[in-house]
């Protein structure tokens, strides 16, 4: 009896053991495409400060936004590749709710000049093209 009690055990053990060391698929997939949202926040801001000529009290408030917009992003990321069309719906909502969110932030000519910095093109070196695609 004391056998089985400790196999029993040891099988608890090992079974929470793998499920505690498992990332969720949204992590897995968002971080296997090198999607890392503070990182990219960071790189985004330092092209957005000077560009916008952001000052430093809107720098807090636009930082925030682009965070949340790219921890949205991260979460809906893998329909990219299984789904474009429900991907480009969700994005476009998620874009339009930046967009307002930055109209309550920044002047409406800083706006303007943000809408403008979108690439021509999805450019996986243009770190801004992670706002706009």
């Amino acid at each position: 009896m004391k056998k089985l009690f400790f196999l029993f055990a040891a099988a608890i053990l090992i079974i929470t053991t793998v499920h505690a060391q498992t990332v969720p698929g949204d992590l897995t997939s968002a971080a296997s495409s090198g999607f890392n949202v503070k990182s990219l926040t960071k790189s985004i801001m330092g092209k957005l400060v000077p560009a916008l000529s952001l000052t430093d009290t809107q720098k807090p408030g636009v930082t925030s936004a682009i965070t949340d917009f790219l921890t949205q992003k991260s979460k809906i990321l893998p329909l990219q590749q299984t789904d474009a069309g429900s991907y480009n719906t969700k994005f476009t909502s998620l874009f339009n709710g930046l967009k307002t969110k930055l109209g309550g932030l920044i002047s409406p000519t800083q706006l303007t000049s943000f809408l403008g910095l979108k690439p021509s093109t999805n450019d996986p070196k243009n770190v801004l093209s992670n706002l706009y695609y």
